[in-house]
């Protein structure tokens, strides 16, 4: 339910105002996805400039943004520039820019109900509140994004894939407590790289009083397949308190976001059922001899660029 006006220049270039109560921008998206090359009459053989606003913008039954205001800028299938912001939920603001800086194009995504962006996309994780702050560059049209994020103050109320590594690691009882109140986290933090719908985690960790969790590997959302490994620090606040020990708190500990009484975990294959692997010696071992026992979680495979 939308009206505008398009405009075709001399080169060719599309240039477009719109708005409207209502865009449902579903069937655009599964044809990205799908590898669907943009054409002359759909793209623009010069590019396509589009200056919209939405009382709704929807991608899917309950995906949608309210008061949604969009300017973007493609040329020859390529996003230049992209400006999206609007409303999540109730009143969730959610902030998107993709634009040319100094050394390439900047990502900076900003929202303010952590939940509520997750709600948009196909994850079966369930978090209430949060922040959210994703910060990247892409150096170049053919290079990966890469960049760090963080996200704070939320509370996990469903997570299938780590309700699964507690109960192979036996913590039951943090499993039993996320199920029923949910598990309270003061930040998710680390670094990224994404290219081709394929994120590569680096020094990620989750932390809150009650567990604590490092995360490094591939997740490749086109496929729905992990390959994603790390260590699991049950009673985080007390390994954390002893890891500030001088000397012996690194020596016992591993070093930052590690424990006394830790675990490492794997996880490989689909997401809706993964292989989960967990070491249970490592549980025992002093933070500087969990290597010896652990899984290589640490190490997972790298993921090479493509030329």
């Amino acid at each position: 339910d939308l009206a505008g006006r398009v405009d075709i220049g001399q080169g060719g270039t599309i240039s477009a105002t719109v708005s409207g109560r209502r865009f449902d921008i579903g069937a655009i998206l599964d044809a990205e996805e799908k590898g669907a090359e943009p054409t002359a009459e759909t793209a623009g053989e010069s590019g396509l400039r589009l200056n919209a606003r939405f009382d709704e913008l929807r991608w899917g039954p309950e995906r949608k943004l309210r008061q949604a205001n969009l300017l973007l800028h493609r040329q020859k299938g390529v996003v230049r520039g992209l400006v999206l912001d609007g409303l999540l939920g109730k009143q969730a603001k959610l902030d998107i820019k993709f634009l040319p800086g100094p050394d390439g194009q900047i990502l900076r995504i900003v929202a303010d109900d952590f939940g509520e962006v997750l709600s948009m996309s196909p994850t079966k994780a369930r978090v209430v509140g949060g922040t959210l702050l994703i910060r990247g560059i892409r150096p170049s049209p053919d290079a990966p994004i890469e960049g760090d994020f963080i996200a704070s103050k939320f509370k996990l109320s469903k997570a299938p894939t780590l309700a699964k590594v507690l109960q192979v690691a036996s913590l039951t009882g943090i499993g039993d407590a996320m199920s029923n109140k949910g598990l309270k986290f003061d930040a998710f933090e680390g670094k990224f790289v994404y290219r081709d719908n394929r994120v590569t985690f680096s020094k990620a960790s989750a932390h809150g009083s009650s567990i604590g969790v490092t995360v490094n590997g591939i997740l490749d959302m086109e496929a729905d397949t992990a390959n994603l490994g790390g260590t699991l620090v049950p009673a985080y606040s007390f390994n954390r308190a002893i890891g500030k020990i001088p000397v012996i708190g690194s020596l016992l500990t591993g070093g930052e976001n590690e424990g006394v009484f830790a675990a490492t975990y794997r996880v490989a294959g689909p997401l809706e059922n993964p292989k989960i692997s967990v070491n249970p010696l490592s549980a025992l071992a002093p933070g500087f001899l969990r290597n010896l026992f652990g899984l290589g979680a640490g190490k997972p495979q790298s993921e090479t660029p493509a030329n």
